[in-house]
């Protein structure tokens, strides 16, 4: 699959999990956190989508996967994990014969719609799962000021160690590209319940008074990066932690 039938199925409705706008101001829950408790104990996991083009895409996906299992596992849930979700959605999107117009190349968001609707039933039935939880990670652009960014619960600096770039950095303001994670908590009627992104990392920095592209070896490899940047999506989901005496 190209890039290009990987941006328009990564525009497709469900996978629109509403993060894009997140800061950390906003309200994760679309409904209460007790309503969750109440109705959900078994979580089905999508498989995380991101951009192939995406350094380390592969890796991350197995990585962020079996992170957020475990965020899920701390909460209480029972966790159907993301390798059974794509077998079921994969079974469904070939007997639907796949998502584009073979004419056009247009992707069929009502089609990709129906498919996710009945991956939905049979993780239901056949796992007994009551919500379905969406992952993503995208680039996002993200305004910078001096030598900082600051998004989606993360701050990162722009320069390096070195004077040059520390000297640079203090003059520059405007936006950078960055790695974002998202999820969306959805029931299996498709009901939002909850969502909300955590920042993972720039991927470009400040070098000799330019920018310059993060190496590829250093994107989506870093286990604490990627470790925060999920547990910033879950933490409004945790219990209060009690006052100190």
């Amino acid at each position: 699959m190209n890039r290009f039938r990987l941006f328009a199925l990564t525009g497709l409705t469900i996978l629109a999990v509403g993060c894009a706008g997140s800061t950390p101001k906003t309200n994760p829950f679309a409904v209460s956190k007790q309503d969750i408790r109440d109705r959900v104990k078994t979580v089905a996991v999508a498989t995380v989508r991101m951009d192939d083009d995406i350094p380390n895409a592969t890796q991350a996906k197995q990585d962020f996967g079996e992170l957020i299992a475990n965020e899920l596992t701390s909460l209480g849930f029972q966790v159907v994990p993301a390798a059974e979700f794509e077998k079921v959605f994969n079974r469904l999107r070939d007997e639907a014969g796949g998502f584009f117009d073979p004419n056009t190349g247009k992707a069929d968001n009502e089609k990709y719609k129906k498919v996710q609707e009945l991956c939905r039933r049979e993780m239901a039935t056949k796992f007994h799962a009551d919500a379905v939880l969406y992952p993503t990670i995208t680039v996002r652009m993200i305004p910078f000021s001096q030598d900082s960014a600051s998004w989606d619960g993360v701050r990162e600096s722009l320069t390096g160690a070195g004077w040059l770039e520390q000297y640079f950095g203090g003059t520059h303001y405007g936006t950078v590209p960055a790695l974002v994670f998202c999820a969306g908590l959805y029931d299996v009627d498709n009901n939002k319940m909850y969502s909300k992104c955590g920042g993972v990392q720039l991927l470009s920095k400040l070098r000799g008074g330019g920018f310059a592209k993060v190496p590829d070896q250093n994107v989506l490899t870093d286990t604490q990066r990627n470790t925060n940047a999920v547990a910033i999506v879950f933490r409004p989901l945790h219990d209060e932690e009690p006052p100190q005496h």
